[in-house]
């Protein structure tokens, strides 16, 4: 049942056990500023968890205490039982959650795991915990000062608890997880092949032998896969399980189906993905390197081409006499976007390896202060950064964050992007690539154009004869067709962006060739030129400068918070964790913006009274007390040990103030 937490702070909090000095102390941590500022909004935000409970049961632990839990296990990348076993013994933890001094530090490991797996399961896209992360950064901002004018944005690889070891061991991996999900009926039905490889050999992929020995079982497990699909198309207890689904899915992206006359065994060699000379399953990322960038597009082509139809018919569940004449044959490349680990579906592969990718953004131009983060996205591995930049300024929008200027690497823009984000208002800077052109080659930035986008002259001064809708190679677009004769006589033709005619011998240069000469003039490409123009100046690259910067946020994300190898499997645990971290690593910040500036937020303690000469005498005698005790020919006691000790330890903290009567107590005492 949900019950809402009582916002009234406790009189008696766990720091009126403390000594002065460490009270002092704590209050000069993190944990005051958690406790003061962060606190308030999860207490506030606990009502939108409340579709997490039923109406009836035993009232719920506090939501907004087990919210700061999840929160303070990122803020120290904690496992559970470390964080719980903090939250028991650690006053700074009990003084940032509000606990009083009176009540019971308790919570087991299983209600903060079933908190975070009902969070899971009735919010998958983690919208609750987006609310918290801007309610958290808009506090932030409003606190420190901060301006959101200028941001900047960078992704970066998040790998999840997983391992890949290459086609054999996904392959061996997707079989068993179907194999142990079977009942012990559904058990009995499968062949006696595939039983007798689960119970003898189904265990470790090391010592494969020869690459002929690596793709005849590559094959063989394939042929299994092909058998398990068919026998169980038709009951819907199995083909409706995930399981099954990852079979298919597995089936589908990494085999075909060919007719027997073209599956000879040279054939099937050349079919393979595994090259003869390498160890098939040394690593994911020896596959797909150049086609990671195209991903979606290879996908797509990959699935459905004529070869690959009887795959498609087979994955549908089509027991067709087409289907059944046809062998198995794997596939020799496969696109990124596909599964790479039964464990975790929702892994993708990129160009830095298996697992997902997170944007993150944050402000940036902010003299004095520490930056907050604003944004965050996360997705599979396989989705490149080109072409992101307007769906996260979109984001920004969205939340009343967006910036005036935007800092990215070179991976962000692209030609179709670049007018999104100049339709938002919007300067995007980051440096743009111009494909394969030559660094010498000027831009359509040095040509003239009027209003209709049409040019009016070329930079040597030469006009056009005409504008047409021309392919490009891949769609009709814009272009100015020029006369030939006096290109080819242009001192300028050698640097100049025109396209010389296509029907040209092999090997011809541009001033051998025949027909007139064209120049795409869309205003995607305009845009593209002129920012390259400027990139090129000196006063450009020293305001890109400050893009850097986020790589230290990079940095400090994986090295305090654990955000290179996370503990959890699965887009939605992934999303959680994520934002919990994003979230810490602002806490932490806010934390250090607002510390004392004698000592900052780890500081020493800052004792409530200056010490009086008195104190510092009684202290003195206490020390020697403690020396005389243990000198040379002495043997140390119990007592001597408990003098050096209290004197070297505990009488810097309390001379100073102890209960208000230093002097007094210590003389007593010595």
């Amino acid at each position: 049942m949900f019950r809402k937490t009582d916002p009234q702070q406790h009189l008696f909090g766990v720091e009126t056990a403390l000594p002065a000095g460490m009270r002092s102390r704590l209050k000069a941590s993190w944990a005051e500023v958690f406790r003061l500022e962060i606190l308030p909004i999860l207490l506030r935000s606990e009502a939108d968890f409340g579709i997490l409970y039923g109406s009836t049961g035993r009232p719920n632990f506090s939501v907004g205490r087990m919210l700061a839990l999840c929160l303070l296990q990122e803020l120290c990348d904690f496992c559970d039982q470390e964080a719980l076993d903090a939250f028991g013994f650690d006053a700074r933890w009990q003084h940032a959650t509000d606990i009083h001094a009176d009540e019971e530090a308790y919570l087991s490991r299983r209600s903060l795991v079933e908190f975070r797996s009902r969070l899971v399961k009735r919010d998958p896209e983690m919208a609750l915990m987006h609310r918290v992360f801007a309610a958290i950064s808009d506090g932030a901002i409003k606190k420190l000062g901060l301006s959101v004018r200028e941001q900047r944005l960078d992704s970066t690889h998040v790998a999840s608890n997983i391992h890949t070891h290459g086609r054999i061991d996904l392959f061996q991996s997707t079989l068993k997880v179907f194999i142990r999900s079977l009942s012990t009926a559904a058990y009995d039905r499968l062949p006696e092949a595939v039983r007798t490889w689960f119970e003898t050999e189904s265990s470790g992929w090391f010592g494969l032998g020869t690459a002929d020995q690596k793709r005849e079982k590559l094959q063989r497990l394939a042929s299994f896969l092909r058998q398990l699909i068919d026998l169980f198309r038709q009951d819907k207890a199995v083909s409706g399980s995930q399981e099954y689904g990852l079979l298919v899915q597995l089936f589908g992206e990494h085999c075909e189906l060919k007719k027997s006359q073209e599956s000879t065994p040279d054939k099937q060699r050349v079919a393979q993905s595994d090259p003869p000379a390498s160890d098939a399953d040394a690593s994911g990322e020896e596959r797909r390197a150049d086609e990671t960038a195209k991903a979606p597009d290879t996908a797509v082509e990959a699935q459905s081409g004529p070869a690959d139809q009887g795959a498609q018919d087979a994955a549908r569940g089509e027991d067709t006499d087409k289907t059944a004449e046809l062998d198995v044959v794997i596939k020799r490349n496969t696109s990124g976007d596909t599964l790479q680990s039964p464990h975790d579906p929702d892994a993708t592969y990129g160009h830095k390896g298996v697992g997902y990718s997170a944007q993150i953004i944050e402000t940036c131009n902010n003299e004095g202060v520490p930056e907050i983060i604003t944004a965050y996205e996360v997705h599979g591995a396989a989705r490149s950064d080109v072409g992101k930049a307007p769906d996260v300024l979109q984001q920004l929008e969205n939340t009343q964050r967006k910036p005036e200027v935007l800092y990215g690497d070179g991976g962000y823009p692209s030609v179709p992007s670049m007018p999104r984000v100049q339709a938002l208002n919007v300067e995007l800077v980051a440096p743009v690539n111009r494909g394969p052109m030559d660094v010498k080659t000027f831009g359509r930035d040095r040509f003239e154009f009027n209003e209709l986008g049409q040019v009016t002259r070329c930079p040597a001064g030469h006009c056009p004869i005409d504008h047409r809708i021309l392919s490009n190679g891949t769609e009709p677009t814009s272009h100015a067709v020029f006369n030939g004769d006096i290109c080819r006589n242009c001192a300028l033709l050698d640097t100049c962006p025109v396209r010389a005619p296509n029907h040209r011998p092999a090997g011809a240069s541009a001033r051998d060739t025949v027909g007139n000469f064209r120049l795409e003039v869309t205003a995607e490409l305009r845009l593209r030129d002129e920012m390259y123009a400027q990139q090129q100046t000196p006063q450009w690259k020293e305001r890109y400068k400050i893009r850097s910067g986020v790589e230290a946020t990079m940095s400090e994300l994986k090295g305090c918070h654990g955000l290179a190898k996370l503990r959890v499997r699965g887009l939605p645990r992934v999303r959680l964790a994520v934002v919990c971290k994003l979230i810490a690593c602002n806490i932490r910040r806010w934390a250090r913006a607002k510390a004392p500036a004698n000592g900052g937020a780890d500081a020493g303690p800052s004792p409530a009274l200056p010490p009086s000469q008195a104190a510092v005498d009684a202290y003195s005698r206490l020390l020697a007390r403690g020396v005389a005790r243990s000198g040379p020919g002495t043997r140390s006691c119990i007592l001597c040990t408990f003098y050096r000790f209290l004197a070297r330890r505990f009488a810097p903290y309390i001379y100073g103030s102890f209960f208000g009567k230093p002097a007094e107590l210590l003389n007593d005492f010595v």
